[in-house]
């Protein structure tokens, strides 16, 4: 019996060790699952914070855009306006004028359009009839509007 205390003590010994490692690679593997859950975690968090400082100033954007109630195009779009820009306006607006008026003398009524005189190619162009024979033309070029009430 004498025999059998040291092997039964061996053996206990050896359980006891393995009981141990085997609760140890437990413990790690939990701590390892949750430092992974945490990481992801704090992955998700970066990519939302970096998904909202990119989105945030596009939406200032659209905001300030709306609040002065103009389009988006010509809020980003650099406009340099000079004297000989206004210049040019005024001549298109007045070769316009002359060729509605033109038309009015040739067939004694106004254009129903701006393509029955001839569409200027520049800039935008608003052409409205009024009762009574007259008319209202809007011209935006380079930054500058000019209004002409053609009565």
């Amino acid at each position: 019996m004498s025999l059998e205390q040291p092997h039964d003590k061996a053996r206990l010994l050896a359980e006891q060790a393995i009981a141990e490692a085997s609760a140890d690679v437990t413990q790690r593997d939990e701590a390892r699952a949750a430092g992974i859950a945490a990481r992801k975690g704090s992955a998700r968090i970066r990519a939302v914070h970096a998904g909202l400082l990119m989105t945030v100033p596009i939406l200032v954007v659209l905001v300030l855009v709306n609040a002065r109630d103009s389009s988006l195009f010509t809020t980003l779009t650099a406009t340099t306006s000079s004297p000989a820009d206004r210049q040019q306006l005024e001549e298109a607006l007045r070769t316009v004028v002359d060729d509605i008026e033109s038309f009015r003398a040739d067939y004694a009524e106004l254009p129903e359009s701006l393509s029955e005189v001839g569409m200027p190619t520049q800039g935008a162009w608003s052409y409205t009839k009024k009762p009574g024979g007259g008319y209202l033309l809007e011209v935006t070029l380079r930054g500058y509007v000019r209004r002409f009430d053609g009565r």
